[in-house]
């Protein structure tokens, strides 16, 4: 995988935690990046036309033959982690609570395909009117609470693409849905993980899905 320049960036959160600028993988903040099932930290790249570069199967079968899908613990080490092991010790996945964090203690922005804000400011508190159908909007930015967005100045918010969900050898609902893991499996069942769902008629909420699906994946740090 080609090295990059992964940020660090301070939203203001109650935890102090920082998140990185941009999935793993991904050459700016827009770009989808790679994709990982649950536990495994090799990333799958994607074609122009939504096709697994490499031939890998995003399934149960193939999946029960890997290191995450042979994994028992509750919580990823590090591992098994794909945020350590590909950005660095100082990273890894957030927690389901840190994802529970960055929802409510964030301003939301909506981006359209040319860069533009469709709507916004939201936050958690606040009700999105569901929209007429769906859009087809690119990415959805957490700012900082209380601060102005400007989209050219990257200081202070992260962007999510809508990158889809990888099935099998295909991507999957890219510009409707985002789809990216935590470091834990739901209590009560470890055939699923935990993970934010980015939709684009405005909900996000962490949820959970089945550990062999390709999501994507960004860094958190405690790093100052």
């Amino acid at each position: 995988m080609k090295e990059q320049n992964y940020l660090m960036v301070d939203l203001g959160l109650p935890s102090g935690i920082k998140w990185a600028d941009r999935n793993i993988g991904a050459e700016t903040p827009q770009d989808y990046g790679l994709y990982f099932d649950w536990g495994n930290v090799d990333g799958h790249a994607i074609d122009e036309n939504g096709n697994v570069t490499d031939g890998y199967s995003f399934d149960r079968d193939t999946y029960a033959t890997t290191s995450g899908g042979q994994y028992t613990r509750s919580i990823l080490d590090a591992k098994h982690d794909a945020a350590t092991v590909n950005m660095g010790e100082e990273w890894c996945m957030p927690t389901s609570a840190e994802i529970r964090e960055l929802i409510q203690e964030t301003d939301h922005y909506y981006i359209g395909e040319d860069s533009s804000i469709v709507s916004g400011p939201f936050n958690y508190e606040n009700k999105i009117p569901k929209k007429e159908g769906y859009q087809k909007l690119h990415s959805i930015c957490f700012v900082k609470r209380g601060e102005e967005f400007n989209y050219n100045d990257r200081s202070n918010f992260i962007e999510f693409p809508f990158a889809g969900i990888c099935r099998s050898s295909l991507l999957d609902v890219n510009y409707l849905y985002g789809y990216v893991w935590s470091n834990s499996v739901l209590d009560s069942a470890t055939e699923y993980a935990r993970n934010l769902i980015l939709i684009s008629d405005g909900r996000l909420y962490g949820d959970n899905c089945f550990r062999f699906l390709g999501h994507s994946v960004r860094g958190v740090t405690f790093k100052q």
